[in-house]
């Protein structure tokens, strides 16, 4: 009986031991699959083909704006000096623009005021950012690497997006990045800003060689007709958007003032990718119809408040 009782531990124990040996020897292949599927559908803004943006303050106190280009393998850092006095999105105000992310803060009203800030007073595609974990990221430092996708200190870029992008940023070549320092081009001049302080203030349209960084090559191939409902009672409103349209490509072929409605903004076209891409720079309800190379952007109350 207990030779028996023996023999059924044993078979038992074998048994466990089994169980842990294939548990074990499975486990790093589950895991492969769990980062896998997180990855591939965890993935929210990056494609191997689409220019994607980025914002930041870096070191030197400056704001960053880095375009990645996957289908060329390029990467472009623009460098806005931080004593670049900006008309802060959504009616903050004017301010040096290394300021606006503090002012953000103390508001309480997220970090997106630096892209849409960003958007509005250059006219160049953004909505993007990230604190100063990114420069050590696009820097090709391992460890900022690391701590931009694992413990970054804030952004909206999602995880999935951030493993993407870092993939993409230590396989760029030195020979690919380049960087370009507006504080010494034509686009900024020194003068006395409003706080009685030397800085820079926006000296017109920014160059086409640098505007032509942003350009939605499938926008521009497209030759995408845009259309813009205008109900904010605002021509600046509408002429803004214009421009950041023709920035990605676009072309701009009627502003229709329309009767103030109270709502906020709705994009819409056929082609779905186009489509997304606007809604999401301009924080707008999406709609696909119509014919692919056709927009139809209509902005109402709501969004005059929070541009």
């Amino acid at each position: 009986m207990r030779s028996a009782q023996r023999k059924a531990r044993i078979i038992d124990k074998n048994r466990k031991q089994v169980r842990v040996k294939l548990l074990l020897s499975t486990l790093p292949i589950i895991l492969i699959l769990i980062i896998i599927g997180i990855f591939k559908f965890g993935i929210k803004y990056w494609t191997s083909t689409d220019k994607i943006s980025v914002s930041y303050p870096n070191s030197q106190g400056h704001i960053g704006v880095t375009v990645m280009d996957p289908k060329f393998g390029e990467m472009t850092t623009l460098i806005i000096p931080g004593e670049t006095q900006v008309e802060v999105a959504r009616g903050y105000g004017t301010l040096r623009i290394k300021n606006v992310l503090a002012l953000a803060k103390n508001e309480k009203v997220g970090g997106d005021l630096l892209p849409e800030t960003v958007t509005q007073n250059l006219l160049l595609p953004v909505f993007l950012w990230s604190q100063s974990d990114f420069e050590n990221a696009i820097n090709g430092r391992i460890f900022g690497i690391i701590k931009f996708v694992l413990f970054p200190v804030s952004t909206n870029i999602p995880f999935a997006d951030r493993v993407a992008m870092s993939m993409f940023l230590l396989r760029t070549k030195s020979s690919n990045k380049e960087i370009i320092d507006l504080g010494k081009s034509q686009f900024l001049v020194k003068e006395t800003l409003n706080d009685g302080q030397k800085g820079f203030v926006l000296n017109g349209k920014i160059s086409s060689r640098i505007s032509a960084l942003f350009t939605d090559t499938k926008i521009a191939e497209s030759k995408l007709k845009v259309t813009i409902n205008d109900a904010t009672n605002s021509y600046k409103v509408s002429e803004l958007i214009g421009g950041i349209m023709e920035t990605l490509g676009g072309k701009v072929v009627a502003v229709n003032k329309q009767p103030f409605i109270g709502s906020d903004c709705l994009v819409e076209g056929g082609d779905s990718r186009i489509v997304k891409n606007v809604s999401l720079l301009l924080h707008c309800t999406r709609r696909t119809k119509g014919n692919n190379d056709e927009l139809i952007i209509t902005l109402d109350g709501m969004f005059v408040k929070r541009f």
